[in-house]
């Protein structure tokens, strides 16, 4: 491991210290869209949040949110999540692939549990739905 990504990780830990939670942003790829998600979660017995397809100033937000909504009142996948973005419901379901919670699974544990906060398109169509017009958002799990 390179001392830059040891002072990442450090950093991570003092946030997760200090506020129970850090939230991790990874931007836009070539072939990704951007995701964010939390880490300091699972040691609290609880899965860790993602999303997708948000820019990290809208991202950050809402995962600090739903971070302090999930430690009062764990939520329940497939259930819908309101307000976390005014005016629309979301879903949180349950993720099949960790794979995007790189820092989650190098901090805590290799078998991180996750939660992805869903959100609908403007006409408020999920991507399972058909029709839905966002095609940047990536599920990792399947609405059960």
């Amino acid at each position: 491991m390179s001392d830059d990504s040891e002072a990442v990780l450090h950093d991570i830990e003092w946030k997760i210290i200090e506020h129970g939670w850090a939230v991790v942003a990874v931007g836009e790829g070539d072939d990704s869209a951007a995701f964010a998600y939390t880490v300091g979660l699972h040691d609290k017995g609880l899965p860790e949040l993602f999303i997708s397809a948000l820019p990290p100033s809208v991202a950050q937000p809402v995962l600090n949110d739903a971070a302090r909504r999930h430690l009062e009142t764990p939520l329940v996948p497939g259930e819908p999540v309101f307000d976390l973005i005014v005016g629309y419901e979301m879903v949180a379901i349950e993720m099949d692939d960790n794979g995007p919670l790189y820092v989650a699974r190098a901090l805590e544990s290799i078998d991180v549990r996750a939660l992805q906060l869903v959100y609908p398109d403007a006409q408020r169509r999920f991507p399972w739905e058909e029709g839905c017009a966002l095609t940047q958002q990536q599920l990792y799990g399947s609405r059960r």
